[in-house]
């Protein structure tokens, strides 16, 4: 069982908060549970954790933008985007990388040159989706503070920026309303597939790895039979001690076909906010022709994590 419109309600509800969604409830889970296994959210305490900010840093799902637009901000006008609002010119970079890096923009650069395009609700969660596993100079991804179970470390980390902060975050209180809410569901908020993992291609037999919480390269290079220096040479790592949560690599001999947002030659895997009409215009093709190649019933309606020959 996963997420699904039902529980999103039963959470709003704890904290009074249904009703001005800015889609409809089924749709959000599902965006919520792709978002969640894209990040390898695949523990009560790591969903709970995620849903909490992202629902509350959202004003409960009813915006992707700051309420104010940054004015007279020494930000703006890269104010607040995405259920997460990510906020600063530098955060709009890194967060394009991240998603340059996975295929699902043309260049790094892009929200830092068209800011409103990270309002799409295309981005609303995927947004928190980067937060939660980048890099902060914290020692440990967001997504490892949350198995510790600690909603204070949690929400300090998002509204404060320092899980180690002992003040009360902004809105704590209903912060750990819908923490608590999102708890009591149990297991039924994890994605029932779990965290997005290695995908088989069909031929030649294998897969690619997307880089987990606490995984190195010496573990990894264990895993698969390999040495540290071939999988920074396949990879273009320049330091064997930096890989990133959510870093697709190579491995050797191995495909990437499948993967949710990298494409190969043939296939690509929708993630999240994919339309088929965005998927045709990013690889040179058109809609009837990948209705076409995959006998897709609906081109409206095609659900994340479905994988289309494109070629």
């Amino acid at each position: 069982m996963t997420l699904n419109g039902t529980m999103l309600g039963t959470i709003l509800d704890a904290a009074g908060a249904r009703g001005g969604q800015i889609a409809t409830l089924d749709t959000l889970a599902r965006g919520a549970t792709d978002a969640m296994r894209l990040g390898g959210m695949n523990t009560i305490n790591r969903c709970a954790g995620f849903l909490s900010q992202t629902i509350q840093e959202s004003a409960f799902l009813r915006t992707t933008k700051e309420f104010g637009e940054g004015a007279g901000r020494e930000y703006f006008p890269y104010y607040g985007r995405t259920f997460m609002q990510v906020t600063w010119r530098d955060n709009y970079q890194r967060f394009g990388a991240w998603a340059h890096e996975r295929g699902l923009v043309g260049r790094a650069d892009v929200f830092v040159r068209a800011q409103d395009q990270l309002a799409d609700l295309r981005w609303a969660w995927l947004g928190g989706v980067w937060y939660f596993t980048a890099n902060h100079g914290w020692g440990r991804t967001l997504v490892q503070v949350s198995d510790d179970g600690d909603i204070k470390s949690i929400s300090n980390a998002v509204n404060r920026g320092d899980p180690f902060s002992t003040r009360d975050p902004n809105g704590f209180a209903t912060r750990r309303q819908v923490w608590d809410a999102a708890r009591a569901l149990g297991s039924a908020i994890v994605p029932s597939t779990g965290a997005v993992a290695t995908v088989a291609s069909p031929a030649p037999a294998g897969r690619v790895h997307v880089v987990q919480p606490g995984d190195t390269l010496g573990e990894l290079a264990a895993r698969f039979h390999t040495t540290v220096a071939v999988l920074q040479r396949l990879n273009n790592i320049p330091d064997a001690n930096v890989i990133r949560v959510g870093q697709v690599l190579r491995i050797p001999g191995q495909a990437t076909a499948g993967v949710p947002g990298v494409a190969s030659p043939h296939f690509y895997t929708l993630v999240w906010g994919d339309t088929l009409s965005a998927v045709a215009r990013r690889f040179g093709t058109t809609v009837d022709r990948l209705v076409k190649l995959n006998a897709i019933a609906d081109p409206d309606r095609v659900p994340a994590g479905l994988r289309i020959r494109i070629a």
